[in-house]
């Protein structure tokens, strides 16, 4: 049920978050410049609207920031679309005797500028290709990704959350694992880079030469 297990997990708040902790490590987040006020622009400390019972609204303290996944995962896909905040939705289609309805994506607002989505994208990219973080694993030899890794902390336990889209220049989708326990540093990333890659896959993303600066609205949820 939506009440107890994975499906309600993603609505249960962290202790700590990401990629909020990324927004003030680059100099961004309340601090200057265009990405100013990310934090809260990218929907922390508010509820996201999912359909789920109980969702949790996070919150942005002085040195701690509460959040729960799907909060992380639709910051990084705001990233991914050009700073465009969408609304997660759990169901795209529903199908019966009488056809088909169908429930399009809904955009909340414009985050951040496109400018400072594009930067962002930028780091995250660069970050991901230098190993920085543990995220060697996540590279990918024909596809460009961007992705971050960061500490959480969840009931106590610390753990590991890596959140990132693919690709760069075309994102297709977003994708967020996170793990409690002191080995998760290493098992994160290894599952993120396993997982995007069977997405890429899937999703048929030829390799990073075959598509340049196109940029669309990605996925309605978490990944």
């Amino acid at each position: 049920t939506a009440e107890s297990g994975p499906l309600r997990a993603v609505a249960e708040a962290d202790e700590s978050g990401m990629p909020v902790d990324l927004f003030l490590k680059l100099g961004g987040g309340r601090q200057s410049g265009e990405t100013k006020g990310t934090p809260e622009a990218l929907g922390f400390g508010r509820p996201t609207g999912v359909d789920l019972p109980g969702e949790a609204p996070g919150a942005i303290e002085t040195s701690v920031v509460k959040a729960t996944p799907i909060q992380s995962a639709l910051a990084m896909g705001s990233i991914a679309n050009g700073g465009l905040l969408m609304r997660p939705m759990l169901v795209q289609q529903i199908k019966d005797v009488n056809g088909a309805r169908t429930y399009p994506p809904a955009l909340v607002r414009q985050a951040i500028s496109a400018s400072a989505a594009r930067a962002l994208s930028e780091s995250l990219g660069a970050s991901v290709a230098r190993g920085d973080d543990g995220l060697g694993p996540v590279r990918r030899p024909e596809h460009k990704i961007a992705a971050a890794s960061g500490r959480i902390t969840t009931s106590g336990q610390t753990g590991t959350m890596v959140a990132g889209f693919a690709t760069l220049d075309d994102a297709r989708f977003v994708l967020l694992v996170r793990g409690e326990g002191a080995t998760t540093s290493e098992a994160v990333p290894e599952v993120f880079g396993a997982v995007a890659q069977q997405l890429l896959v899937y999703f048929r993303v030829p390799p990073a030469s075959a598509h340049a600066g196109r940029q669309q609205p990605v996925a309605r949820g978490p990944g």
